[in-house]
């Protein structure tokens, strides 16, 4: 949900796992693996009023660790929309919020 529509709501179920804290350090300590030395998170939504700063090489950095080692990853932020089964079997639409997915090649 993450990945398709920006759902942050689904990264903090997974923050949750961890603790808050506990998670925005283990992404620093992935950061810094990857070697983007000018980002620093401080929650795991990454919101900018919680003093969490990148910048565009870190992003760039970010993106090449990704696209070299995740693939999946960038399968999934292409798909336009998807559905699953909640633990409650209601089936869930989610849908991109991506508007320029399907609109410029190769993106």
């Amino acid at each position: 949900m993450t990945l398709i529509m920006s759902a942050n709501d689904s990264s903090m179920i997974l923050a949750s796992y961890y603790g808050r804290e506990k998670f925005a350090a283990l992404m620093n300590e992935k950061i810094k693996e990857i070697g983007m030395e000018d980002t620093v998170f401080f929650d795991p939504l990454c919101f900018d009023d919680k003093g969490n700063f990148t910048t565009a090489l870190d992003l760039f950095k970010l993106s090449r660790y990704i696209y070299y080692n995740y693939p999946i990853i960038g399968e999934i932020t292409r798909t336009k929309s998807a559905s699953f089964k909640s633990l409650t079997g209601e089936t869930h639409l989610i849908v991109t919020t991506n508007e320029l997915l399907g609109q410029i090649d190769e993106i």
